[in-house]
C-alpha cells in the first residue's frame, strides 16, 4: 500500500509543472510548509546501508530527506543537503531515507553515487511507516528538527538557501 502511495505521489509530481504543488491548482508551491502543527519528530531507529543503526532524534539538530531510489528530481536537493552537512559537520545529523520498502540497497547506493557520495547515511524504511509518521506528502521532502526533536521545517525539494534557513532555525548554523 505504501509503495502504491509513493507511486501516486511520484506520478503527481512528474505531471505537475516544475515549482508547483501537484495538489493545488498550479500555483507555485511554497518552499517551506508551516511547522507549527508539526510537533515533535517521531522517534525511530533504522539500520543504514552500511550496517550502522541511527536513532532520530539524537539530541542534536538534524534532517531527514525522504525519497526513493528512482527520484531523479531529488538529486539536486540531496546534493545541497550534502553541501550543508559538510558545512555543519557534527553539529547536525542528516539521514536519507527511501520510503519504498521494496527499494534495493544497490539502487539506493546508485542514487548516492548520483548525489556524489554524500557525507550522510542512507537507509530504507522497510516497515513503510515513516513517511506517514512524518507527514510526508511528496518525494524530496526534508524534515528538519531541532536538538529537542521539535520539527522546525518541512521542505519539498528545497534549495540551498531554504535548507540553510531551516538549519539555522534548528540551531545547527
Amino acid at each position: 500500500m505504501v509503495v502504491v502511495a509513493a507511486l501516486v505521489v511520484l506520478s503527481a509530481q512528474r505531471a505537475a509543472p516544475a515549482g508547483t504543488d501537484p495538489a493545488s491548482s498550479g500555483a507555485p508551491a511554497p518552499a517551506q510548509q508551516a511547522a507549527e502543527d508539526s510537533g515533535a519528530a517521531p522517534g525511530f531507529s533504522l539500520a543504514t546501508l552500511d550496517g550502522q543503526t541511527v536513532s532520530v532524534p539524537a539530541g542534536r539538530p538534524g534532517a531527514i530527506f525522504f525519497t526513493v531510489s528512482s527520484c531523479v528530481s531529488c538529486v539536486a536537493p540531496a546534493k545541497d543537503l550534502a553541501d550543508l552537512k559538510g558545512r555543519v559537520g557534527d553539529r547536525a545529523d542528516v539521514l536519507l531515507v527511501s520510503i519504498d520498502p521494496s527499494d534495493s540497497p544497490q539502487a539506493l547506493r546508485e542514487l548516492g553515487r548520483l548525489i556524489g557520495d554524500p557525507p550522510y547515511p542512507s537507509a530504507i524504511d522497510t516497515s513503510g511507516t515513516l513517511a506517514a509518521q512524518y507527514g510526508v506528502t511528496a518525494l524530496g521532502t526534508t524534515v528538519v528538527y531541532d536538538r529537542d526533536g521539535a520539527i522546525v521545517a518541512r521542505l519539498i525539494e528545497p534549495g540551498a538557501d531554504d535548507l540553510a534557513a531551516a538549519f539555522g532555525q534548528a540551531g545547527a548554523l
